[in-house]
């Protein structure tokens, strides 16, 4: 059965569950603080009682992932049995490394995603020292995880990545959303063999024709030539990451690599690619327009959807609907790690260990985050109707 985690809020006396924040008068390390709001309490069957939501109720089994702010978790809950994962993330180390805006962002965005090629958000917690967000578990494995192992993906596999990476950006960028860190590490496999896309901490929130940004972020090897340039940027910047990703898993490394990051970013902005004869001239052309170092005149998702590299064997209307198979499933239940790299499992679950508390005006800054997602159709069940599925905090 796949469970929603929706229903363990349905049954809740709130009236407004599409944007809730937990509060408390209590300092404990155990309480959520969001002082003035209203406590949030989850009256579930499983409990003798109404119970406030917090890091206690899941019960930490794996390290799975690592961030540059914080771990990723698999974890079950208390409260309904089932496997999430949980990305924590040390509010002192946030402050101190400048990154609460890069959080909060990355909430606000998940917040709104539905669609099957995007990781599901169920909620955001805080206590004093920590905020965490508790998602669909993914165990499929990282792309880079599998890509390591193959070195290069067929030309057939890469495409069908691409072509569901397309689908999430498509959507990512109808609603003004750029993603500004797309690489194999980000990409997960579900156990059904489908792409999600996650971590969102440098995404990009209402950009448009009529707002760009300058900010350089993400993974240097990836970046854009407007983002190393500094210059204004928009969507076509994911673009580019998308024509370096396909280079990445068709040829097993990147088209730009140096120790140096100066000397990465001049290859990035005048390097001259070489292609292998044995790709076929569709995949070289391609390649060609999504790596365009002029933005104006990079290809753009009306086009990538249109070129023979992918309508040659793709339909776009079943890939949206998971109804074309996927060319490796992992077919394994949601406690089995085999495709998780043990990198990540190796680790110690250490990063609930005491910390010294913060200020009152240190908390402030994250006045507002936690979240509880309201029950709402996924995109599979919404058709075209994009406005359907979006749901905002507000």
């Amino acid at each position: 059965m796949d469970f929603h985690f929706d229903e363990i809020f349905e049954r809740s006396n709130v009236s407004n569950p599409d944007n809730l924040d937990y509060s408390s008068d209590s300092e404990s390390s155990d309480s959520i603080i969001d002082h003035g709001k209203k406590e949030v309490e989850l009256d579930d069957p499983l409990l003798e009682g109404p119970k406030k939501l917090m890091f206690d109720d899941f019960t930490v089994l794996k390290t799975v992932g690592q961030g540059a702010y914080g771990k990723v978790f698999q974890v079950r809950c208390k409260l309904n049995n089932q496997i999430y994962a949980m990305k924590v993330m040390n509010k002192r180390f946030l402050l101190d490394e400048n990154a609460v805006h890069y959080t909060k962002s990355e909430r606000d965005v998940m917040i709104q995603m539905r669609h099957p090629f995007i990781i599901d958000m169920y909620c955001a917690i805080q206590t004093p020292e920590r905020v965490g967000f508790i998602m669909k578990f993914i165990n499929g494995g990282q792309l880079f995880f599998h890509l390591r192992n193959e070195v290069v993906f067929p030309e057939d596999k890469a495409r069908y990545y691409a072509a569901e990476l397309v689908l999430a950006l498509e959507y990512l960028h109808l609603n003004n959303i750029v993603h500004r860190d797309l690489k194999p590490e980000n990409i997960l496999l579900s156990n059904t063999g489908h792409v999600v896309l996650t971590d969102f901490g440098f995404a990009k929130l209402n950009i448009n024709d009529d707002n760009k940004t300058t900010t350089a972020c993400g993974t240097h090897e990836y970046m854009s030539p407007e983002m190393v340039q500094g210059i204004e940027y928009g969507k076509e910047t994911d673009w580019w990451s998308v024509g370096v990703l396909l280079y990445d898993m068709l040829n097993g490394s990147p088209p730009f690599q140096h120790s140096n990051i100066d000397k990465l970013h001049q290859l990035i902005l005048t390097k001259s690619l070489k292609y292998p004869n044995y790709w076929h001239q569709n995949t070289v052309n391609l390649l060609k327009r999504l790596m365009e170092r002029n933005s104006a005149k990079r290809i753009a998702v009306k086009e990538i959807k249109n070129h023979k590299f992918f309508i040659q064997s793709l339909g776009w209307e079943k890939l949206q609907k998971q109804a074309i198979p996927p060319p490796f499933i992992p077919n394994i239940g949601l406690e089995n790690l085999s495709q998780i790299d043990t990198i990540y499992t190796s680790k110690k679950n250490n990063d609930f260990s005491p910390v010294a508390p913060l200020s009152h005006s240190q908390n402030d800054q994250f006045k507002g985050f936690s979240y509880v997602r309201s029950f709402s159709p996924h995109l599979e069940e919404c058709g075209n109707q994009k406005n359907l599925f979006l749901r905002t905090s507000k």
